[in-house]
């Protein structure tokens, strides 16, 4: 009986060290639905708190346009606590509501894969303000 137990254990002990490390990464998958479509020179970027957003450059990750006003991006993130916001490429035309306030920050605690879904309303634009 030893024997048994000694080698269910050896296999055991196999498995696990075969299998390697075990993956942290945690993925995020924005995607992000438009109101109106934008003109195809625009593009949606998201900015936010870990390093592939830039860290709060408006410019720093593009999203990629799926339809006229489906667009969507999968990323990995540095840490499970995520806070974003959109932009057409500066603070002066980030993401508004359709009474033009500017929204508080999007904010995620992702610790596994995370898919999340977003409606603009509309675009801060200084030409538009009055």
């Amino acid at each position: 009986m030893k024997y048994v137990i000694l080698g269910l254990f050896c296999i055991l002990l196999i498995h696990c060290k075969s299998s390697g490390p075990v993956d942290t990464t945690t993925s995020v998958k924005i995607v992000l639905d438009t109101e109106e479509p934008l003109p195809e020179s625009e593009i949606i970027y998201l900015t936010g708190n870990q390093t592939i957003l830039g860290n709060w450059n408006p410019t720093a990750l593009a999203m990629t346009r799926r339809s006229e006003t489906r667009w969507e991006k999968t990323f990995d993130i540095d840490s499970a606590h995520l806070e974003f916001k959109f932009t057409l490429g500066g603070y002066d035309k980030e993401a508004i509501s359709n009474r033009g306030v500017i929204p508080t920050n999007s904010i995620i605690h992702a610790i596994r894969d995370t898919e999340v879904y977003f409606v603009i309303e509309d675009w801060k634009n200084p030409e538009n303000e009055k």
